[in-house]
This record gives structure tokens, C-alpha cells and sequence, in this order.
């Protein structure tokens, strides 16, 4: 994982997710671009200022609420107003990956990449949700199940928002409970190694998008929210047993002792040591 930084903007990686990158830019008074265009799909969030905004040959003022559209290769410029500033989020993701998307969800172009009409929205659905994935991006407590989970759950519904036919054809009120508790059921077995959404997926030959509104409807939870369940009743067993946090963290599957900390507390609403502690007697 890394975050390039620098005064006012950052650039985030991830060598788990090397579909995506995110630049998040908290002052963009000295930013400013000549017409470009990338090899990816981009979009992103005016946060807060104002800029001009150019693309296929319109030219939109953006303000905070904006979400701006860039299908691969757009011509494009976006400038602050003159004697102002702007912050804004960007994503910038590998075509083939949204391709795989949209073709789970039946929303590709015969097989091939389907290009967004839209340039501009002001959805605040739409907004919420992409401030949401990025932020999630960069949260070092986030792992890559949610991560990707976030990527697959935003990028499936943009195509719904963004394309008024509601391309998302599949009744995930009909999925089989069955096979969502067989997913639930390797979670549980596997919950202390680095599962993904293929993983999941393939235990019963689903698509990610699929998997992750159908186990939230039997489960009440996310894919990523079970793991982490079961990783802290994981080591809610081992602390009774007296085993050492710092060992238990770890072999739980969290990323190091400060973020046991946190999870642990957030979900047990008490830190590891005074639930040890208690047990001790």
C-alpha cells in the first residue's frame, strides 16, 4: 500500500488493488491542467470551491455535490474559477476491471467496454457514494475485502444511476440462502487469512456483484463486516485463554496490535486488555 503526499494533495495505491488509484487534493488553488485525456475511466467529487470543467466540447462550472465523468480517453480540462480554489477526490480505474463489472451485471457493449453518456451529475446518491469509496481507499484499517467490496457495490450501482434502463437485471430477492450461508460458513474458516471477492465468489460460482447485495439480504452485514466479526470473536476466544494480545492480533488476521485495538473496541465496546483482564479471575 502507499500514499504518495505532498502539502495540499495525495496520490493512494495499492499493490492488492492495482485497478484503481485515487488522487484526493485538499487545496487545488495551484492546480491546474492543460487538455489531456487518460487511459482510464476517471470520475470524481468537487468537495468544496469551484472550477471549469471541459468535455466533449461543453464547458460545465462544477461547485461542491459535482460528480464529474471521464469514459477512457476523453479530451478534458478542469481548472479552478479564476481567484478561487477547489478540493476534489479522483479515481482513476483500469478499464478492463470495470469491463468485468459490466459484464456481471449485463451493462457491457457486446462484450466490449461501455462508454457513459454522462459527463457531469449532481446526484447526492451518487456523491455520497463515491466520497464513501474514497475514503475508504485510503483508510488504513480498511483491508481489501471491503476495499474491493466498496469498488464493486459503488461501480454497480453508477451504472443504474447513470444509465436510466436500470441495467441491473438480477433479482437478488430470489438468491439461494444456502448458498449465502455456505459463503458465511468459509468466511467463518478463513476469516484470519486475506480473503477477497473472487474467493467468495467462487465457493459458489456467483458473480462479486451479486455476492455482495445477496449476502447482505441473508446476513444483515457485508461480506467485510462478517469477516471482521468472526476475526474479533476469533480472538475474543484466544484472550480468554489467555494468550497475548500482541499474538492474538496477528494471528487473528489484523494488520498489527493498534488496529486490533480499534476493531475490537468498536465492536466489543471495550479494549482487548480489560476484556483479558476480566477473564483472568
Amino acid at each position: 500500500m502507499g500514499k504518495a503526499k505532498s502539502e495540499n494533495h495525495c496520490f493512494w495505491r495499492n499493490a492488492g488493488l492495482p485497478f484503481v488509484e485515487l488522487r484526493r487534493v485538499d487545496d487545488g488553488r495551484g492546480v491546474c491542467y492543460e487538455r489531456h485525456s487518460h487511459d482510464t475511466f476517471s470520475i470524481g467529487i468537487v468537495k468544496g470551491g469551484r472550477s471549469s470543467y471541459w468535455n466533449r466540447g461543453r464547458i460545465h462550472e462544477t461547485g461542491k455535490g459535482s460528480v464529474v465523468v471521464l469514459n477512457p480517453e476523453d479530451v478534458h480540462g478542469c481548472n479552478p474559477v479564476p481567484g478561487g480554489g477547489w478540493c476534489y477526490d479522483m479515481l482513476f480505474v483500469d478499464p478492463a476491471w470495470l469491463l468485468d463489472l459490466q459484464v456481471e451485471i449485463d451493462a457491457d457493449a457486446a462484450g466490449r467496454f461501455a462508454m457513459f453518456s454522462d459527463t457531469i451529475s449532481h446526484n447526492p446518491v451518487l456523491y455520497s457514494g463515491l466520497q464513501n469509496l474514497a475514503d475508504t481507499l485510503i483508510n488504513p484499517d480498511c483491508d481489501r475485502l471491503v476495499k474491493e467490496s466498496t469498488m464493486v457495490s459503488f461501480f454497480a450501482d453508477l451504472h443504474v444511476v447513470l444509465d436510466r434502463r436500470g441495467i441491473l437485471r438480477r433479482d437478488t430477492g430470489a438468491m439461494d440462502k444456502n448458498k449465502m450461508d455456505r459463503v458465511a460458513d468459509y468466511i467463518r474458516t478463513y476469516c484470519a487469512e486475506d480473503v477477497n471477492l473472487d474467493d467468495l465468489a467462487g465457493v459458489i460460482g456467483v458473480s462479486r456483484s451479486y455476492l455482495v447485495r445477496a449476502f447482505k439480504k441473508a446476513h444483515g452485514m457485508t461480506p467485510y463486516a462478517y469477516l471482521i466479526n468472526c476475526r474479533v470473536q476469533k480472538a475474543r476466544h484466544a484472550l480468554k485463554r489467555g494468550e497475548r494480545i500482541v499474538d492474538v492480533a496477528l494471528d487473528c488476521g489484523f494488520a498489527d496490535q493498534a488496529h486490533f485495538q480499534r476493531v475490537f473496541k468498536r465492536l466489543m465496546a471495550t479494549t482487548p486488555r480489560h476484556y483479558a483482564m476480566a477473564h483472568v479471575a
